[in-house]
């Protein structure tokens, strides 16, 4: 196979493995967690992408059979025949050696030095004996670099702070800002109903975003391509997180109807008004309005089953993956809370849970819930990694660890 074919040309002769392979438990641990160990490994996703990593190590074959310790104090030799002892060396013992030693002292041979003699047994700790290998030879099967989808879900929400009717908190007629959470204007629609049904973020929820793009600012993590779901809060937030990232006005958002949450959601009999992308851009939105999503709004529909908003969301990230390849490695969706689920899990191969888990997963990610999705090497298999930036916490939003989540059966 391939491996065996690259340490060829290190002179290495490598047998493939022709024997069933197996999982090895740890072997130190109390016999009343065999069966959750049992279970966490009967649980592993054995046709998940995986990398390999080859590492060549050497060893002194003199102390193929001794017990390794470590060196915890230091100890200057008061006779002769004693060792002096440096915090973090190795000492190789052979039992062979103790048979005429003293009560409390052990005969042993220092790795950094090579002498040997007694030392007092107190003074040492039992180490592993691969602790004392040398590094030869370290090299991964992957040479490009990984590509990466981040999903993110949008801001704080008008609708969700101020109550369904916020409007009548800050209209007569044309839009009154009433409370400094409320941004200054807002983009022309065609009535009320547009709003009821397609709600902006609060100015905190701009500012929960600009955090996030300052984050991966610092973080240097760059960012090749944006995709948004149409909903107003989506744009917004994916236009603030730009910012934070100083590429406001140089990266497009490309707004993506297949991103839409489930549309089971969507109250009334009806698909929310939402503001086209030409419309968007002439409000000073950044988005890319030469760009023809995958899933037009035509295609969607109301209430929808779940299994096929998981399909639609499946597809589309695919889709967007497959659009984006060769021209660049870090993709950024801003959609939904159910996105994070839904972008990502069958991604990982992984089969969808049911509608009811579902919906308890989506309810425990936060505003601005942020996961990292990385390809593993050319497999076309994705798995969940830790995000570049620190996760988002403020009351009343709950903190968010994404494998808890996310990685829950």
């Amino acid at each position: 196979n391939m491996f065996i074919t690259e340490v060829a040309y290190l002179k290495v002769k490598v047998e493939p493995h022709r024997k069933q392979l197996h999982l090895t438990l740890a072997y130190n641990f109390s016999s009343d967690h065999l069966s959750s160990l049992e279970k966490l490994a009967k649980g592993i996703e054995v046709k998940l992408g995986c990398d390999w990593l080859a590492v060549l190590f050497s060893r002194d074959i003199r102390f193929a059979n001794h017990e390794t310790v470590r060196v915890m104090y230091p100890y200057m030799p008061q006779n002769d025949d004693e060792l002096e002892l440096s915090p973090g060396d190795f000492i190789f013992m052979s039992s062979m050696d103790q048979t005429s030693t003293s009560e409390g002292w052990v005969y042993g041979t220092s790795l950094a030095t090579g002498l040997s003699g007694l030392l007092p047994e107190n003074y040492v700790s039992v180490a592993d004996e691969c602790d004392t290998w040398v590094l030869r030879f370290s090299g991964g099967h992957s040479r490009q670099p990984k590509r990466t989808l981040f999903v993110c879900r949008h801001g704080e929400r008008m609708d969700v702070v101020f109550g369904k009717h916020w409007l009548t908190l800050c209209s007569d007629s044309r839009y009154v800002r009433s409370n400094l959470n409320m941004p200054p204007s807002l983009p022309l629609r065609g009535g009320q109903k547009d709003y009821d049904m397609d709600a902006p973020i609060t100015v905190f929820g701009s500012t929960q975003a600009r955090l996030v793009g300052e984050a991966l600012l610092e973080s240097n993590t760059v960012i090749d391509f944006v995709y948004c779901s149409p909903s107003l809060r989506c744009v917004q937030t994916a236009q603030n997180i730009l910012k934070g990232l100083q590429q406001d006005g140089k990266l497009k958002v490309r707004v993506e109807p297949g991103l839409f949450e489930w549309t089971k959601w969507v109250s009334g009999n009806s698909l929310p008004a939402w503001i086209p992308p030409a419309d968007l851009a002439a409000a000073n939105f950044g988005v890319d309005t030469a760009y023809r999503p995958l899933i037009p709004v035509s295609k969607l529909t109301v209430s929808e089953s779940y299994e096929n908003y998981m399909s639609r969301s499946y597809q589309v990230t695919k889709d967007i993956l497959s659009d984006c390849k060769n021209t660049g490695n870090n993709v950024l969706i801003v959609a939904h809370a159910s996105s994070l689920e839904a972008c990502t899990r069958q991604l990982q191969g992984r089969s969808p849970q049911n509608a009811k888990d579902f919906i308890q997963v989506v309810r425990k990610i936060p505003y601005l819930g942020f996961c990292a999705c990385e390809e593993q090497g050319e497999t076309g298999m994705w798995q969940l990694v830790d995000p570049p930036i620190l996760p988002l916490t403020h009351g009343p939003n709950h903190s968010f660890d994404w494998k808890e989540t996310l990685l829950q059966e």
